[in-house]
């Protein structure tokens, strides 16, 4: 479903590289220094119901200083050279997404994010740039004039951006969803420092050149979650079957492509750091000990391109 996302935005011309970057570049004079407000203690679950529903991933970040060496693993490996985001990132507390692929379409993103942010340098900032034009019909709001992002404050600890409806966040904020989340989730919110959840897991996910039958791959929905262990982090994937006989099918589909995976990705001695069991409708994938670099390098091949998959230079 990753790789299908950046192919579709790629398909459909949308740059998530220059969009970002144009974004992240006022925020070195966002945060400006000045009286930071504590967020309030809530829930994950709280700030995650201000997101749109029906979503087609969603990620949830309830302790990003636990997984902050990662983050720049991360943002190269969607091919974002952000250096200014720094501020943010040690200014955000928490940080929670939703995004909705479309065919044919740019990707539709949300993101709320809680955390110890200036009460008035944000608005200040969107001000000094010729890029941002803040809304004039409720003035709630500011919207950059290429890109179309849209980034609110409604609250002083509390950032909304998105490129889809940021009036439908405001109101969800006051009047938020309720969203039944499976409790695998919820589980994982309390547990771990950060929760990837595919709703609707897609088998795009699974590159084409894993030898396959992905139409035999009938999965309901996924979770993957992270968390550091001393100087290594452990990875759950954890996925629910439409019904129990596909259980075995689908746990030695994913060995192989775990295997396919490691060995791209260039990790060594992996046979002993993975388990995969399957019990009932459930596919758990338990790894440990990985390093920082050794899951960047492996989020990397997954959401590398065709050409870079085979072989070729990015461009």
């Amino acid at each position: 479903m990753l790789r299908k996302w950046i192919a579709e935005t790629k398909s459909a011309g949308y740059s998530v590289k220059n969009s970002f970057s144009r974004f992240i570049l006022i925020f070195p004079i966002l945060f400006i220094s000045s009286c930071a407000t504590v967020p309030p203690e809530k829930p994950p679950s709280t700030w995650y119901s201000i997101l749109p529903e029906q979503s087609s991933l969603s990620l949830f970040i309830p302790e990003p200083e636990k997984i902050r060496s990662l983050v720049p693993g991360i943002l190269t490996m969607l091919h974002l050279s952000i250096p200014e985001s720094t501020s943010l990132l040690k200014k955000t507390k928490e940080a929670y997404a939703a995004v909705r692929i479309r065919e044919n379409e740019p990707p539709l993103y949300s993101l709320v994010l809680i955390g110890t942010y200036s009460s008035c340098s944000i608005g200040f900032g969107l001000a000094l740039s010729k890029q941002w034009k803040k809304d004039p019909e409720t003035h709630s709001f500011w919207q950059h004039k290429h890109t179309g992002i849209m980034l609110s404050q409604p609250d002083p600890y509390m950032i909304l951006i998105t490129n889809d409806d940021i009036k439908e966040l405001l109101q969800s904020r006051l009047t938020p969803h309720e969203q039944n989340l499976p409790d695998i989730v919820k589980n994982s919110l309390e547990h771990n420092a950060c929760t990837l959840f595919f709703p609707e897991f897609g088998n795009e996910i699974i590159p084409e050149e894993i030898p396959v039958n992905k139409k035999k791959l009938p999965v309901k929905e996924a979770l993957i979650s992270i968390n550091p262990e001393n100087d290594t982090y452990e990875l759950l994937a954890s996925f629910n079957l439409l019904e129990t006989k596909n259980a075995l099918l689908f746990s030695t589909s994913f060995k192989t492509f775990l295997i396919w995976l490691m060995r791209r990705g260039k990790i060594d001695k992996f046979t002993s750091r993975i388990k995969v069991d399957a019990k009932d409708e459930f596919v758990h994938a338990f790894m440990t000990d990985f390093t920082e670099p050794e899951i960047t390098r492996a989020l990397n091949v997954l959401l590398s391109d065709k050409e870079r998959l085979s072989g070729g230079k990015d461009n």
